[in-house]
């Protein structure tokens, strides 16, 4: 029997129970063992953490918040030299002992840019890698939509709802709405979209003068 590993790593996001639960429904239709790490890729490293992810363990975790693995946004993994991210050859080394001790053939990130950078370095490492990305804010190319966007945007919705009423309920007429998306603005837009009671977006895409 095949054997894979699964992480959860990086920032807390909707719809990481989902991925976990759907990767044990796979894994099991292909014959394969589906290897839970905890606490993000610390649980890679002696003593290593892991739990079988099999139908019982995922079985009832789609509504639940959070992972069931947890996840780290700090670890020992990334060191830096200069502006160079790399991982140091002790924690690669550890990290191969686990790979053979487990007879993992394979790992599946489940992070942003930073983790799955991170598992960029361990493909370059010669570890088979497969990365699945996670972030609400939508700044993937090639993607569509990245799980967890449409949960953000829906409740940014509510926010915009609730600023317009108190903008219009007030003297001056002003609502200001900050909403998250770190150097994306696709939250603002399909939140601005949405909520139909916006004047004015503003995104990082595009420049702007306060002015």
């Amino acid at each position: 029997m095949k054997r894979i590993g699964i992480l959860t790593s990086g920032g807390d996001c909707p719809g990481l129970n989902a991925v976990l639960r759907a990767a044990s429904r796979t894994s099991e239709k292909l014959g394969f063992e589906l290897i839970g790490f905890c606490d993000g890729f610390e649980g890679l490293l002696p003593p290593e953490t892991h739990i079988l992810l099999d139908r019982n363990a995922t079985s009832g975790i789609m509504h639940l918040g959070g992972t069931i693995l947890g996840t780290v946004n700090r670890g020992q993994f990334i060191s830096r030299s200069g502006s160079r991210r790399m991982i140091q050859a002790e924690v690669l080394g550890k990290t191969r002992q686990t790979f053979q001790t487990l007879n993992l053939h394979g790992l599946i990130v489940v992070g942003g840019d930073g983790s799955l950078n991170t598992a960029q370095l361990l493909h370059e490492a010669g570890f088979p890698v497969v990365g699945v990305p996670k972030t609400i804010d939508n700044d993937f190319m090639y993607l569509d939509k990245s799980f967890g966007f449409e949960t953000a945007f829906a409740n940014a919705v509510q926010a915009v709802r609730a600023a317009y009423i108190e903008a219009t309920g007030s003297l001056n007429g002003i609502g200001l709405l900050k909403l998250m998306g770190r150097d994306s603005g696709f939250i603002a837009c399909y939140a601005a979209l949405a909520g139909s009671n916006v004047d004015f977006v503003l995104i990082p895409e595009v420049s702007f003068e306060l002015e």
